[in-house]
């Protein structure tokens, strides 16, 4: 497979790359850990589907969190906490409890990005 990686990477992606350059930004997750181009089984050495990826509706949940997934229920979009890397997300949550706040704060630092108030419309007419 290392074989057929290589021989990709030096016939295929080199080339093309070469004629049709990717663009000049880091790839990398959301947690900023770097996304390769190609990735093969060989990437998955010591990785067992039961514990990694596992069925619908058991732990881990990577395959969502019903048996029959989306055909009971639709599915719905929602906004997940710690978008970005883990240092940029922690700090305001924990930095309100040590400054004598009772509970994060991070609701509100969420809200206002998409146009919301602290107040909803309907209380401040």
């Amino acid at each position: 497979m290392a074989e057929g990686k290589e021989r990709w990477e030096k016939e295929t992606y080199r080339p093309f790359v070469a004629d049709s350059p990717e663009r000049a930004v880091p790839y990398e997750s959301l947690s900023g850990i770097p996304i390769q181009p190609l990735y093969t089984p060989e990437d998955l050495q010591g990785w067992r589907y039961e514990d990694k990826l596992g069925y619908p509706g058991e732990f881990p949940y990577t395959r969502g969190p019903y048996p029959s997934m989306y055909r009971g229920k639709l599915w719905t979009m929602r906004m997940f906490a710690g978008f970005g890397r883990p240092a940029g997300h922690e700090r305001p949550v924990q930095v309100p409890p040590r400054a004598g706040a009772d509970r994060p704060q991070h609701r509100l630092r969420h809200a206002r990005p998409h146009g919301l108030r602290r107040r909803s419309s309907a209380r401040s007419r």
